[in-house]
This record gives structure tokens, sequence and C-alpha cells, in this order.
């Protein structure tokens, strides 16, 4: 067991007599950490298993943010008529523009 743990682990925390002693070091590549970071996770698995599809927070400025705005308005509005979409589909872009509007929703 602990060929295995000296193996596999770099950095050891041992408690021993209510003292906490840190034995090597960690080896994480914090450049590597920041880039994952900021990729976002595109497919997250809950406790059951589901695949969940997750969209990497986009930074738009106020007047893309405005665009965005009115084209899924426009959709809506077109949908409303013409019933082009699928009730998921309609509650998606409502949910995305609530949240591109700031709202916290209903």
């Amino acid at each position: 067991n602990k060929e295995f743990c000296d193996s596999v682990c770099t950095e050891k925390w041992i408690m021993k007599g209510g003292l906490l002693r840190i034995e090597g070091e960690s080896k994480s590549d914090e450049a590597a950490e920041l880039t994952s970071w900021n990729k976002g996770q595109e497919v997250v698995y809950d406790a059951a298993g589901n695949k969940i599809d997750v969209k990497a927070q986009e930074f738009l400025s106020d007047k893309d943010k405005k665009k965005k705005i009115k084209d899924i308005e426009k959709q809506i509005k077109a949908n409303s008529k013409k019933k082009t979409l699928t009730d998921d589909k309609l509650w998606e872009l409502q949910d995305r523009l609530v949240e591109l509007k700031g709202g916290k929703g209903q």
C-alpha cells in the first residue's frame, strides 16, 4: 500500500498528535489549470451518469448582447405566429433571454 501511494502521490498530508505535517510538494501545472478553467466544460455527467451539456459562458459586449436579445425575441415572436419551434427549443430560448437580460426568472 505504501509503495503504491509513494508512486502515485507527490504530496502527503500527515496528521499526528493534533499537528499537520506536509511532506513533498504538489506538482500541479498552474498554467494548465488556468487554460482548462477558461475553456470550461462542454459535457458534464451527474451522479446517475446522465450526460448534461454545458455551454461555456460567453462574455459579450453590450452591443452583441442587445443583438442576441433582439434575435431571440424575434424567434419567439415568429414562433407565436407560425409554431416553428418545439417546446424544448422555445423554453431554451426563453431561458437564454432571461439569462442575457440579467433576470433571475420566474
